[in-house]
C-alpha cells in the first residue's frame, strides 16, 4: 500500500488455466467489437460493413477522407 495505489494480488483456484477477460464488461465490449463471419454472405460486403463503421465512428476528417478515396 502506498498513498496513491494498492495493488492487490490474486490466485487462481486452477492454476493452468487463462482468463479471456477480467470483468463481465471486459467481455461484453469485446465481443461487440468482433465482426461477425457469415459463410452465406459476399465477402465484399464484409468489407462495405467495415467501412461503414468506419465512417459512422470517425470525426469530420475520417469521414472527408472516405468521401475522397471513394
Amino acid at each position: 500500500v502506498k498513498t496513491d495505489t494498492v495493488i492487490i494480488l490474486c490466485r487462481k483456484k486452477a492454476e493452468n488455466t487463462q482468463w479471456d477477460y477480467l470483468t463481465q464488461v471486459e467481455k461484453e465490449c469485446k465481443e461487440k467489437e468482433k465482426p461477425s463471419y457469415d459463410a452465406e454472405t459476399d465477402p465484399s460486403e464484409g468489407l462495405m460493413n467495415v467501412l461503414k463503421k468506419i465512417y459512422e465512428d470517425g470525426d469530420d476528417d475520417m469521414k472527408r477522407t472516405i468521401n475522397k478515396a471513394w
